[in-house]
C-alpha cells in the first residue's frame, strides 16, 4: 500500500484538492502518531474555532454595510483606524463551510453573531443596525490555501524525519521519532502579531465599554494598577452620563488616557478607542 504521508503530499500540492478531505486524512496521521498538538489544530480547522483565538491567516477585511428592506447601505466612519477595526473579521467557521462559501455564486455577506451586532449597534448608537460584512470569495480561497500549505510542509517534515508509515499504519519506531521531533508536533501561526502554538491558546472577546473584558490583557501588557483603575472609572462614568456634554467630557478623558498609554497597549488601543469615538466630534477623535 502507498504511504499515507506521501498521499498527503500529493493532495496538499494539488490546488484543486478538497482541503476538508485533506485535513481528515491528516487527522488520521496525527492521531496514529499521537501528535496531540497538531491533532488539536486539525480538529479546530475541521470543526471551527469556537472559544479559541483565531489565527491571523483567517483574518479577512471586507466592507461593513447595513441591510434592511430598502437594500444595503455602506456604513460611514469618522476615523480610518475604527473603520479598519470594524471591517476586519476573523473567520472562525469550519473548513467545510469556508470551502462552501468560497465556491458560492454571487454576493458573499457574513452575518455577525449577537455579541458583535450589539457591539456595533452601541458603537454607532443605532438600535436598528443590521450589520453585515461583504467579502470576496478570493479572501476565503486564501484561507484554504494557507491550510493546504501548512499540511504540505508538515507532511514533508514527516518524510524528512523518516516517518512515512506502511500504508495507513505506523510502527512504534515511527511514533518514537515523531514524539522526539518538535518539528512535526508543532504547528506555529501568528495571533495578533505573536506566534502561537496550536491547541495551547484560548481566545477572548472585547465587549464594548466593558472594562472586565480587557483587564487581564492590560495587566499582561504592563499597564499599572493606577492606570487600569483610571480607565475603569472613566468607563463607569461614561455609562452613567446622561447628557451629551457629559458623555463627551468622559469620552475625551478616555482618549487622553489612550494617548498616555498607547505605547503599552498596542493593537488593543483600537478596540478601546472605539468605545469613545461615538461620543466625540470628528475633530476630537485623535488621542492627545
Amino acid at each position: 500500500m502507498a504511504s499515507i504521508v506521501l498521499e498527503l503530499q500529493q493532495l496538499a500540492s494539488d490546488n484543486r484538492s478538497n482541503v476538508t478531505e485533506l485535513l481528515r486524512k491528516a487527522l488520521i496521521v496525527a492521531s496514529r502518531l499521537k501528535l496531540s498538538e497538531f491533532r488539536a489544530w486539525i480538529q479546530a480547522e475541521l470543526s471551527g474555532y469556537e472559544n479559541q483565538q483565531v489565527p491571523e491567516y483567517r483574518k479577512v477585511v471586507g466592507e461593513l454595510i447595513h441591510k434592511d428592506q430598502l437594500g444595503k447601505q455602506p456604513i460611514r466612519f469618522h476615523a480610518a483606524d475604527i473603520e479598519q477595526l470594524c471591517s476586519t473579521y476573523y473567520i472562525d467557521h469550519s473548513m467545510s463551510e469556508i470551502e462552501r462559501l468560497s465556491n458560492s455564486v454571487g454576493e458573499l455577506a457574513i452575518t455577525f453573531g449577537a455579541g458583535k451586532r450589539t457591539q456595533l449597534a452601541e458603537l454607532f448608537q443605532r438600535r436598528d443596525l443590521s450589520p453585515h460584512l461583504l467579502l470576496t470569495q478570493s479572501s476565503l480561497h486564501a484561507i484554504a490555501d494557507s491550510v493546504r500549505t501548512m499540511v504540505l510542509e508538515w507532511a514533508l517534515k514527516l518524510e524528512e524525519e523518516g516517518i512515512t508509515g506502511d500504508g495507513m499504519t505506523f510502527s512504534d519506531d515511527d511514533r518514537k521519532k515523531a514524539a522526539e521531533s518538535p518539528a512535526v508536533n508543532h504547528v506555529q501561526y501568528t495571533i495578533n502579531g505573536s506566534v502561537g502554538v496550536a491547541g495551547s491558546v484560548t481566545g477572548h472577546n472585547v465587549i464594548v465599554g466593558d472594562y472586565g473584558s480587557i483587564h487581564e490583557q492590560l495587566k499582561a501588557a504592563g499597564v499599572s494598577r493606577d492606570e487600569r483603575n483610571a480607565l475603569d472609572e472613566i468607563l463607569d462614568e461614561l455609562k452613567k452620563a446622561n447628557k451629551p456634554e457629559e458623555k463627551k467630557s468622559w469620552a475625551q478623558k478616555g482618549m487622553d488616557w489612550l494617548g498616555k498609554n498607547a505605547e503599552n497597549i498596542g493593537a488593543l488601543g483600537g478596540a478601546i478607542k472605539s468605545w469613545f469615538v461615538p461620543h466625540l466630534p470628528p475633530s476630537d477623535q485623535i488621542p492627545r
